[in-house]
């Protein structure tokens, strides 16, 4: 649909009056994360109360920070996992799975390296940003094609939830509206127009310095850049099946509508898409309160408020007594006191205690860092780790939505087929480097993808690895309850399940026979360099081989000779042994002149000379032992 440039900036003003108590609850927790100075007012506090703490010690505290720290590490560091067939898939439909799983990771990967040349975080960082604090997120994904020609660009870029504006339909998205601020001199950079002297209004070029609003418009068929009642971008196709927007929020909270007289009106936005501050962000003020009250007490200890006695009741101080070393002169009937210390009431103390363990069961709990304030069993530890996944699996949930939401996006605007093939590289499931160029109708031949984000929580790799075990053990019937590749696909999560039991398979074959042990040893050897060693697990090679050869010729199943070469000269060598290690008939070099030749030539004598310590004829054994015959 053609807009105009004020409809679309009345779109948004209608649509930010009707959320405005969702972007309200987002800038207070946007406060919470920027550590914004206490100033004493909590809730249910009235005006009057609230005005009466000018003037007072307040204290803020950094547990909002720090809470944020900790999640934001836990959904970066989750193991990050893309799948699209299951375990059970022929070899030759996997090989196009394995492709589209390469295409979504390097077209995710060319969407990292596009927001790092703009200086700004990867895509995982700024979800876990804008998922954590705003409990939304939103974003444009599509390709674009180079206006020079050098094919085409992978863009995906996130926005914040506080200033993009849409609306909904029975299929989803109508129109979305994200609107920033930049300066007239970055607009005209970008654009190639200034507002004010641009498509549509006349008159004079805005200030390069001035701070204008952008409005960048996307509906399903056009996409418009408004600023300043002009046209940035007029109306454009940008040739996507959809509105080129990825959105959701977390929690699984719908949005309720409540009955007041004769309207239906909107009751639970605010909550509609809750932050990490969800159960916390009125404790943490209350206990900045509290801190607050001794933090008071505290500095009134260090400077405590005097009781100045004098005849005519006008005596000051000059100076603060209260640093050492100060003197002070005093006259007749005057005198000096400080004020009895106030202290808090004793209930402070379990009113803290109490505000304290409800931050810990609305967010993460201290123990998982190994924070205890007091000894508590191994039992209670472990129950109290397990809280994170309650607390990080809906963050981690929506970010697995926002890369659902990309991968279709793009993968359904490439197989459109409206651009060249793109040439992608990246790590694959296997962490192995890859380079592609897979074809639209190769995409469009791959299976659904599906994607997985696994927190690496305290203790849980330890109970996977014991419930896999588990799992491989016999049930009731002597088979165990599930197959290797479901254990590994499914319960441990492994990317790359294939390679890992081709591994196992080559593992126990290398050691499987003692030929192939040998034959293992031999190539460590020399791939290790050492070839005296080598020679000696050659020798043993060849032995075992010809022991193998006799017996099969005992057997009647010799195998068939080895080829003569085509010059009458010696079979060809045995495969995988480099040629030093071969005997030197093999290497084709005769035997030396001589006995030399000989495997075991011993002392070279005349030929007729009976061996050293050979058996004598009967005739000579019998004279030599008296018993000669007749002739002597």
């Amino acid at each position: 649909m053609r807009r105009e440039p004020e409809e679309i900036v009345q779109l948004c003003t209608d649509h930010g009056m009707a959320t405005h108590g969702l972007r309200s609850r987002m800038d207070a927790d946007w406060g919470l994360y920027m550590l914004e100075a206490f100033t004493g007012a909590i809730k249910g506090q009235d005006e009057e109360s609230a005005a009466a703490e000018v003037g007072y010690h307040h204290h803020t505290s950094s547990e909002p920070r720090s809470l944020y720290n900790k999640i934001f590490a836990l959904m970066t560091g989750a193991k990050h996992i893309l799948t699209i067939s299951t375990s059970g898939d022929p070899r030759n439909r996997r090989e196009v799975d394995n492709l589209k799983e390469e295409w979504i990771w390097g077209v995710l990967r060319q969407g990292d390296d596009r927001l790092r040349r703009m200086m700004q975080p990867k895509l995982l960082n700024q979800l876990a940003y804008y998922i954590a604090l705003r409990g939304w997120f939103f974003g444009r994904s599509m390709l674009k094609k180079r206006l020079n020609g050098g094919g085409a660009v992978v863009d995906i870029t996130p926005w914040d939830p506080r200033h993009v504006y849409w609306s909904l339909g029975e299929d989803g998205l109508l129109w979305c509206v994200y609107k920033t601020g930049r300066k007239a001199s970055q607009i005209e950079s970008e654009y190639g127009l200034r507002p004010g002297a641009g498509l549509r209004a006349p008159g004079a070029a805005r200030d390069a310095e001035e701070l204008l609003e952008v409005y960048d418009y996307y509906d399903e068929e056009h996409n418009i850049v408004v600023a300043a009642g002009e046209y940035l971008k007029s109306p454009t196709p940008h040739g996507m099946p959809a509105v080129p927007v990825w959105y959701g929020n977390v929690g699984n909270a719908p949005l309720v509508s409540g009955a007041s007289g004769s309207d239906i009106k909107t009751t639970s936005d605010i909550d509609w898409g809750e932050s990490i501050y969800s159960a916390t962000r009125d404790n943490y003020k209350l206990g900045s309160y509290i801190a607050s009250v001794l933090l008071e007490l505290l500095s009134r200890q260090r400077n405590p408020p005097k009781k100045i006695r004098s005849m005519d009741g006008t005596k000051t101080l000059d100076q603060d007594i209260t640093k050492t070393g100060t003197d002070i002169s005093l006259g007749p009937g005057e005198d000096v006191e400080a004020m009895e210390f106030i202290e808090t009431t004793k209930d402070l103390a379990i009113l803290w205690q109490a505000v304290q363990g409800e931050i810990q069961r609305g967010s993460i709990p201290y123990s998982a860092y190994g924070e205890l304030s007091f000894a508590i069993s191994g039992f209670a530890i472990n129950s109290l780790n397990q809280s994170i996944g309650s607390f990080v699996t809906p963050r981690l949930d929506a970010a697995l939505s926002a890369y659902d939401q990309i991968a279709t996006l793009l993968t359904g605007q490439y197989v459109m087929g409206a651009y060249d093939v793109l040439s992608l590289s990246g790590y694959g499931q296997n962490k192995k480097y890859f380079n592609i160029a897979a074809t639209p109708e190769q995409i469009a031949q791959g299976g659904d993808h599906r994607f997985y984000l696994e927190a690496q929580l305290p203790q849980d790799d330890l109970g996977r690895l014991q419930g896999a075990s588990l799992f491989r053990q016999p049930g009731p019937d002597g088979r165990p309850l599930a197959s290797d590749d479901w254990i590994r696909t499914e319960w441990l999560r492994m990317r790359n399940e294939e390679d890992i039991r081709d591994s196992i398979l080559l593992q126990e074959a290398e050691t499987a026979t003692p030929k192939a042990r040998m034959y293992s040893l031999l190539r460590g050897a020399i791939n290790a360099g050492d070839m005296e060693m080598a020679k000696i697990y050659q020798f043993e090679l060849y032995k075992m081989v010809q022991q193998e050869m006799m017996q099969l010729m005992l057997m009647g199943l010799a195998p068939p000779q080895p080829q003569q070469g085509s010059n009458g000269g010696t079979p060809a060598s045995p495969p995988g042994f480099p040629p030093e290690l071969l005997p030197l008939a093999q290497q084709g070099v005769g035997p030396p002149e001589g006995g030399a030749g000989l495997s075991n030539p011993g002392s070279q004598v005349p030929p007729g000379t009976p061996r050293p310590g050979a058996q004598r004829s009967v005739a000579e054994r019998l004279a030599a032992a008296g018993l000669g015959g007749p002739r002597g």
